[in-house]
């Protein structure tokens, strides 16, 4: 299982650490370290802009710096997002996405197309 310190600054779930948008999600992602030591799969379970929720599997070392791999639709090549792996709970790690994806990329990853229409807005 990848390992990370819990980091009190992005504590897991009901701290309050995302403004964002957070949308679920169901994709299967691999983590890899940034110093190319490690790699683990894993599974997308929620994003926003600033950062993700993916379970994993596999062990880790010391390096935090991560990036994301991502195969999204009608993509040939994975997608990769730099990451800092902020905390860990169990087979759940948190993610802080550096820079903050756009909107469309958290959309595709969530597997939507974009964001609802606001039908009071258009009419």
């Amino acid at each position: 299982m990848c390992k990370a310190e819990l980091d009190g600054a992005d504590a897991p779930e009901g701290s309050g650490g995302r403004q964002e948008v957070r949308l679920p999600a169901d994709l299967s992602v691999r983590l890899v370290w940034v110093d190319m030591s490690q790699a683990c799969a894993g599974w997308l379970r929620d994003v926003s802009a600033s950062g993700a929720r993916v379970s994993v599997s596999g062990k880790a070392g010391e390096t935090r710096d991560v990036y994301l791999l991502a195969h999204l639709p009608g993509e040939r090549e994975p997608r990769r997002i730099g990451a800092v792996l902020r905390w860990q709970v169990g087979d759940i790690v948190g993610l802080r996405f550096e820079p903050p994806v756009p909107p469309e990329l958290v959309y595709a990853m969530a597997g939507l197309d974009g964001p609802p229409v606001n039908q009071a807005a258009v009419n």
